[in-house]
């Protein structure tokens, strides 16, 4: 029931909700190397790496080292995904849009990768409001689990003195 909660949470935070809509604007014939969290709005895309899981020796081992873009969830960065982004930095990858859940990196080349309007977009979608019903849902969610918790503590007790 936590990570439901947890979930929940999430789901109704506007900050996520908007993140969620750039990452699922990001057109898919580009190739992504994302952490975990933002990997499963992503793969609608045909070349999606996760950060640490490349298999050594594997078919696209070198495709990966190279993506397009490179996304980062920015509240589950831990020294190992740390690395791998100071590697992408140190090759050149820049910074190209940041939210305060994710950042996504370019890979470096002579011209932008992201077409400008893509970028308008983008800033739009991070602007826009959240959807106010999954709060709605998150809030109603905490009740019926209060609700159940002292259903259960009735019941136990009853119960007790059944038995008792």
């Amino acid at each position: 029931l936590l990570s439901v909660d947890r979930y929940l949470r999430e789901a109704s935070n506007p900050e996520h909700q908007r993140a969620v809509r750039i990452l699922e604007n990001i057109p898919a014939q580009y190739s992504v190397m994302a952490s975990e969290r933002p990997s499963a709005h992503l793969a609608h895309r045909p070349y999606l790496y996760v950060f640490l899981e490349m298999f050594p020796n594997a078919p696209l081992e070198e495709a990966a080292k190279h993506p397009d873009l490179l996304v980062v969830d920015k509240e589950r960065v831990d020294s190992r995904h740390r690395q791998v982004i100071d590697d992408f930095l140190r090759v050149g990858y820049r910074l190209l849009f940041e939210t305060k859940i994710i950042a996504i990196y370019e890979r470096p080349g002579s011209a932008p990768l992201v077409p400008h309007e893509l970028l308008k977009e983008w800033k739009g979608l991070n602007e826009a409001p959240g959807i106010p019903y999954r709060s709605i849902v998150w809030t109603w969610y905490q009740r019926v689990i209060v609700a159940g918790a002292v259903l259960f503590v009735i019941l136990l007790g009853v119960s007790a003195r059944r038995v008792g």
